[in-house]
């Protein structure tokens, strides 16, 4: 996931930045996780919308030298239990509708779990998918450029 700053004037990035990911109805379909903060995190003012290119999924839309944050999630989507789609996870993935993202002094933003950008293309969406709805490793939210 990529955070930036629309505004005019360039923002510090607090944390922790806490993710959840919504059902259609807005009710939660994973663990709530959080991500703290590595470093200084000063984002860049008047950032515009980040896109994927056609070079492997390439992040597009970030001018050079701009700062944006990147919060970077994992999750298994193949392996399952051997008694559900012969080990494969298919039959028990959890696709959410959108995410919300919950920033330190209450605000919040919620986006929607789309990526037609994506690769992989797992489901029409481009989202991300999960087996089980259980994330894996969360590391710290990173300030980076491209």
């Amino acid at each position: 996931m990529v955070v930036r700053d629309t505004s005019s004037r360039a923002c510090t990035l607090t944390g922790p930045v806490r993710v959840t990911r919504l059902d259609a109805a807005g009710h939660p379909v994973t663990r709530t996780v959080s991500f703290p903060l590595a470093g200084v995190a000063v984002l860049s003012a008047g950032s515009g919308p980040v896109t994927r290119t056609g070079r492997a999924g390439a992040s597009g839309g970030v001018k050079p030298g701009e700062l944006t944050g990147a919060l970077r999630l994992e999750a298994e989507y193949r392996d399952g239990p051997a008694n559900a789609g012969r080990g494969l996870c298919t039959p028990l993935w959890v696709v959410p509708a959108t995410w919300r993202l919950a920033f330190p002094g209450g605000r919040t933003l919620t986006v929607a779990n789309t990526d037609p950008g994506d690769p992989a293309r797992l489901v029409p969406s481009g989202g991300f998918v999960t087996c089980r709805g259980r994330l894996g490793r969360v590391g710290p939210a990173t300030v980076a450029w491209p």
